[in-house]
């Protein structure tokens, strides 16, 4: 009896140790009180050129309440939890920990994503209260046109490029007026320079084409562009001259940066790139420029199952393709474990940021995990003047996670760069799952 009671004993501290989580025996516990805000400030930059002077943008209110918080020990990730601020007490045991809290999801070209980190220690029988403030972790650009610009040009393309992002934003004149959205980009780090390229015509049909490099002002504490950056890049037409034979005497780009600990807007340096006219811009509807068509551009399964042998996106580049980088957002928790799996981006395929397909090998990280979810699919090689990428190629693997939970489903973002440096405006697929 006093056998069988002690082997009760023994297996109800077990129990109790699962249930309590301490995998480790430990009974020494203490108590997280955790609490995480959002400083969203730095999402919100002014500009001369505002489209309604004199009205300022209200700094944006972002709720922390569904952020995913990551403690951390000395081995490791220890708990993953949502925060939920009605609940938020977390017992664990005494060590010393460090504690990432973060937007769900990945970080998107078309919205701020916040995270931020702090150390705390769980001292025995006490409670720790600790809060984490997060911030902006991308660098915002923000384009703003005056309003004199859609009566001196009858059409523009401006390239903005930083590191290996670049995007294409372009006006027909046929289409209405507006202001471009911001976009967010997750910089390489040692981006020092923003390369804004413009190529226009003006009201006598003239071409203009200037090129600009913005850097972060002095005042600033690193040169680098960095997450928390937020640029506001403000364009206006030159003074008219009709006696000139161009007319129009260019562009003018000024520009203006706020970053973290700064409140109001910082004017940046804006010059000249230093070289000739910028070679010959290419417009991305030009038929030399790069080129990709598919016959849809989301599919929903199992609606479209049986599209999948024409679900491919076919690219052309007459100069040959030097770069094809894809970024992979999951609609669902299930797919995104595979593709943001921890190991596969310390060997640099990190789909969140952009993974380069052209030239990879079938024994690369990449293709070892793109074999596993698109078997056919191939990386075109470098200078590849044609490729087809079958989208139709990860219908099965998305499908087995079953329903995406994002209103976008899968999301596949393509961005293409010629041997002459030309881009292509980024290219958006997507996969929606019943």
């Amino acid at each position: 009896m006093a056998g069988c009671l002690l082997v009760m004993g023994l297996a109800s501290c077990e129990m109790k140790n699962e249930i309590l989580g301490k995998e480790d025996g430990s009974s020494e516990m203490g108590l997280l009180n955790l609490g995480v805000a959002v400083d969203a400030k730095n999402n919100d930059v002014q500009t001369k050129a505002d489209a309604n002077p004199g009205t300022p943008e209200s700094i944006p209110s972002v709720s922390a309440t569904g952020y995913i918080v990551e403690i951390s020990n000395s081995t490791g990730v220890y708990k993953t939890l949502t925060y939920d601020p009605t609940n938020a007490s977390v017992e664990l045991p005494v060590d010393s920990y460090t504690m990432y809290a973060h937007k769900p999801g990945g970080p998107t070209e078309t919205d701020p994503y916040y995270g931020g980190s702090t150390s705390f220690a769980v001292k025995k029988g006490e409670a720790t209260d600790v809060t984490v403030t997060c911030k902006m972790e991308n660098t915002k650009i923000q384009l703003v046109y005056s309003t004199e610009m859609q009566t001196s040009f009858t059409s523009w393309s401006i390239t903005v490029k930083a590191g290996m992002r670049s995007k294409v934003l372009t006006y027909s004149g046929t289409e209405a007026f507006a202001q471009p959205s911001a976009f967010y980009w997750m910089l390489d780090e040692g981006v020092k320079e923003i390369t804004v390229s413009f190529v226009g015509k003006n009201k006598d049909n003239k071409d203009i084409r200037e090129s600009r490099v913005i850097t972060k002002p002095a005042s600033a504490e690193s040169s680098d562009w960095l997450g928390g950056d937020a640029l506001a890049i403000t364009m206006k037409p030159g003074t008219y001259d009709p006696e000139n034979p161009n007319g129009l005497q260019g562009i003018e780009i000024s520009a203006e940066v706020t970053w973290n600990g700064v409140e109001d807007p910082v004017d940046v340096p804006v010059v000249d790139d230093g070289g000739d006219e910028p070679g010959t811009p290419v417009d991305p509807s030009d038929p030399s420029a790069i080129k990709v068509s598919i016959p849809q551009t989301t599919y929903t399964l199992p609606d479209d199952v049986d599209k999948k042998a024409e679900a491919i996106a076919t690219i052309t580049s007459e100069k040959g393709l030097k770069s094809m980088k894809v970024v992979i957002e999951a609609g669902n928790a299930g797919f995104g474990a595979v593709i943001n799996d921890e190991d596969l981006i310390n060997n640099g395929c990190d789909f969140s940021k952009g993974v380069e397909f052209v030239g990879a090998t079938d024994s690369s990280p990449v293709m070892t995990l793109i074999k596993m979810i698109a078997p056919n699919l191939q990386a075109p090689p470098a200078g590849a003047t044609s490729y087809e990428f079958p989208l139709g190629e990860f219908f099965q693997a998305v499908s087995i996670y079953q329903k995406t939970t994002s209103a976008n489903g899968h999301v596949f973002k393509i961005r293409l760069e010629d041997s002459d440096g030309n881009v292509n405006d980024e290219t958006v697929l997507s996969i929606i799952v019943k």
